[in-house]
């Protein structure tokens, strides 16, 4: 497991984590995606671009810091042609352990040579609120669990589903409310 630190700017963010996965190109980062599903990345983006602009910057910073397409970013980062994904969660309030703080506790079904990958980032954005949680080296701006310095914490599981049009992937979503 790998831990990241970053703050900024939303673009100095995706700046940073771009030379994170640039080391990972050669490891099939991110996937060839066909020029039909870089197509149907774009209706995510205009989501994003109306309910969290601020990603696409880091979008942006990840392009110009890897050198891997910006489109191809979106429909990885954002869209959910990217990852067939299974795992459970468990969650606990504050009010039910002894020091009084939520607890998380998350399966999270990957390839086991993808384990390697596994990150701990904490993330602050100027002016907005730092939070803690974990994802792949890969996959840096979306999370699959964490924490805010808040003290609201929250997690995801996912399975199959019916791709039912464009929106806000869950993952992505998690680390917007973080």
């Amino acid at each position: 497991m790998k831990e990241f630190k970053v703050k900024g700017s939303y673009y100095d963010i995706g700046f940073k984590n771009g030379k994170t996965v640039k080391s990972y190109i050669d490891d099939g980062y991110p996937p060839k995606f066909s020029q039909e599903i870089l197509e149907k990345s774009k209706a995510y983006e205009q989501v994003i671009a109306e309910f969290c602009p601020d990603f696409l910057e880091e979008f942006k910073g990840m392009a110009d810091s890897s050198g891997v397409d910006y489109q191809s970013i979106v429909a990885f980062e954002a869209s959910p042609y990217r990852l067939d994904q299974q795992c459970w969660v468990i969650g606990f309030a504050g009010e039910n352990t002894s020091k009084g703080r939520p607890m998380l506790i998350q399966n999270h079904e990957w390839l086991e040579e993808d384990g390697d990958y596994l990150s701990v980032m904490t993330t602050q954005p100027n002016g907005k609120l730092a939070s803690f949680g974990f994802t792949f080296d890969w996959s840096l701006l979306s999370r699959y669990g964490g924490i805010n310095e808040a003290g609201l914490a929250l997690s995801s599981t996912g399975v199959s589903f019916t791709n039912s049009g464009p929106g806000i992937i869950l993952n992505l979503a998690q680390r917007w409310i973080l």
